[in-house]
């Protein structure tokens, strides 16, 4: 996160929600590619991530999705 230029110590969980497209094994190799989906400006920032995990096939296996809280400085 500190590299997105995000306080860590400010940071809150909002959610996280996980979509299972196609089974993943102990033998699956996986590859993640996330990006931000959605930014909203307020009283508290909100950041809403996705991360998609294909195989080396470049099948989806998961998406999952996450939203975190920015609270404000000095709060």
């Amino acid at each position: 996160m500190q590299k997105m230029g995000i306080d860590t110590e400010r940071l809150l969980h909002m959610k996280e929600d996980y979509t299972y497209v196609k089974p993943i094994y102990p033998d699956t190799m996986i590859h993640a590619t996330g990006e931000v989906t959605d930014v909203k400006i307020g009283k508290m920032n909100m950041v809403t991530m996705r991360t998609d995990f294909k195989d080396d096939k470049g099948e989806t296996r998961l998406v999952a999705e996450m939203g975190i809280v920015i609270r404000p400085e000095g709060k």
